[in-house]
């Protein structure tokens, strides 16, 4: 009765309310919907394209010097064998008709020149700033922008194992929300090597690192905030939400990994799941990924250190994670989009149910 009553007649054209679901899908979930054959989280998080980010460099038309610290920016950030997903913009603020809510500011900026860099998230998308510098940043500042110590062992753990967990502890002062016990990322650790061979790894970060200052901004972690923790993957995109203070504990920890084994659905995908750190990836970890593919079906597969491949058959879906407590940055983006994508797709099929029942009666 549902499979009739939703067309005009038998492969003819459909009914206004399936022209409507339709029309729904493709203007609310473009992005959601790509990999939806791409067997679980993790495998199409691996598949996915990086969100880049731009490095805007809002000037006056007539600076002529901006053409050369431009010239330096690009010099210093590009690499034949590691691609960093920030380009370098430059912005005439006297242009007219520019939308500054595409660069996430409500309006020019007071002062030129200066530099920010800026990303695309949420839903509906919109921008916004992560860093800046006035009037640009000095050679080691973009040393920092393309690589730091804590990214290069994010892209080793992202290949020597099945996922990251990326930990900075927080003011000890705070009590249960400082600092928490490595035994809980030891458990989880062992946990996953059974449940998800071969595991995932911890990576420790330091907060007051001035190496870090890119990671930092991207997590929003305060110099005197509480612990921090949450879940790197694919390419390097960091799951949303995030943990914080006593929040951090290994049944949470556990239940946001487990959404990384779930099958890959227009409604958990990893584009809307996350968000893709600023970082480099290289031709090699490339060649290794676009040889991966799931086998018979949804299946995981796994990278070892040497870049070799081991089918694995996926773990069911899992429970929704927990709420965090207030914290985190940037990464809240990424929950408002799969809960507005998740609500869109089940107000269009209850519309769709509603109508057939009229329809047949």
């Amino acid at each position: 009765m549902f499979g009739a009553s939703i067309r005009s007649k038998r492969f003819g054209r459909p009914t206004r309310a399936v022209q409507i679901v339709l029309v729904s899908l493709l203007v609310f979930a473009p992005d959601v919907c790509r990999a939806c054959d791409s067997g679980t989280v993790r495998d199409a998080a691996l598949r996915a394209e990086r969100e880049a980010y731009r490095l805007c460099v809002f000037v006056d038309s007539g600076d002529e010097a901006a053409a050369g610290e431009i010239a330096r920016m690009n010099s210093r950030l590009d690499d034949l064998e590691a691609e960093l997903n920030v380009e370098v913009v430059r912005v005439n603020v006297d242009e007219p008709g520019i939308d500054w809510k595409t660069y996430g500011i409500p309006s020019a900026p007071p002062e030129t020149p200066v530099a920010a860099l800026i990303g695309v998230g949420g839903f509906p998308r919109q921008a916004f700033v992560l860093d800046h510098w006035q009037p640009y940043p000095t050679d080691a500042e973009l040393d920092a922008i393309k690589s730091s110590p804590i990214r290069e062992k994010i892209k080793d753990g992202i290949v020597s194992h099945w996922a990251v967990l990326l930990y900075s502890p927080g003011d000890p002062s705070l009590g249960a929300d400082g600092t928490r016990p490595d035994g809980i990322f030891e458990a989880v650790e062992e946990e996953w090597a059974e449940k998800q061979s071969p595991g995932v790894v911890t990576v420790r970060f330091d907060r007051s690192d001035p190496a870090e200052r890119m990671l930092r901004a991207f997590t929003g972690i305060e110099p005197g905030g509480p612990a921090w923790a949450g879940i790197v993957f694919g390419r390097g995109k960091a799951l949303a939400p995030p943990l914080t203070g006593s929040a951090i504990t290994q049944e949470n920890l556990g239940r946001l990994l487990d959404r990384l084994v779930a099958q890959c659905t227009c409604l958990q995908e990893s584009t809307v799941l996350g968000l893709d750190i600023p970082m480099t990836w290289d031709a090699r970890l490339e060649e290794v990924v676009a040889a991966l593919e799931p086998v018979g079906g949804y299946y995981e597969t796994v990278l070892d250190p040497v870049g070799q491949v081991s089918p694995q058959l996926a773990p069911a879906p899992a429970a929704a994670p927990p709420q965090p407590e207030a914290g985190g940055h940037v990464l809240y983006l990424a929950v408002i989009a799969a809960v507005v994508v998740a609500f869109a797709a089940l107000a269009g099929t209850g519309f769709v149910i509603y109508r057939a029942r009229r329809e047949g009666a």
